[in-house]
């Protein structure tokens, strides 16, 4: 697994990367990036997408574990972590537009098929946002599965 974290670091796009300090406007912003799986093994289409959703507080780095171990199995994956902020105000306004911005990311990476890793009240709170809007208006989503890790019950 920390041969395929190494990878992962190496190979994250994070949108908005900075090798400075974290400024509170750094946390205040959506942050979304993808990974592929792991160089040694074969692309499979037949492979549904990993979409995470990060705690609160976390960093690319906490969620780059999970990504790691699901490149290491061939999956691709699509990380993004809600701004704590839109949790803890109950800005259900800007939660949805976060959610919008997945599903476009979802698109753009070419994530039709999606099995959702949701950590937290964090990740609860985008996995009902998200799920929510692509069953009203993005049907061409599929939701194959879900994992809550640490979600509230």
């Amino acid at each position: 697994i920390h041969f395929y974290k190494r990878i992962m670091f190496k190979n994250l796009k994070l949108l908005s990367q900075t090798k400075t300090r974290l400024s509170k406007s750094h946390l205040a912003q959506l942050h979304i990036w993808s990974s592929g799986p792991a160089n040694d093994l074969p692309t499979t289409p037949s492979y549904p997408s990993i979409l995470l959703f990060g705690f609160a507080g976390s960093s690319p780095h906490h969620l780059a574990k999970q990504a790691a171990v699901y490149s290491s199995l061939g999956y691709n994956s699509l990380a993004c972590i809600l701004p704590a902020q839109h949790l803890f105000y109950y800005d259900i306004t800007q939660v949805q537009a976060c959610a919008q911005k997945v599903v476009e990311a979802a698109y753009k990476h070419n994530c039709k098929e999606l099995v959702i890793h949701g950590m937290s009240n964090n990740g609860a709170v985008m996995y009902q946002h998200f799920t929510q809007l692509v069953t009203a208006q993005y049907k061409d989503i599929l939701i194959k599965g879900a994992v809550f890790d640490s979600a509230p019950g």
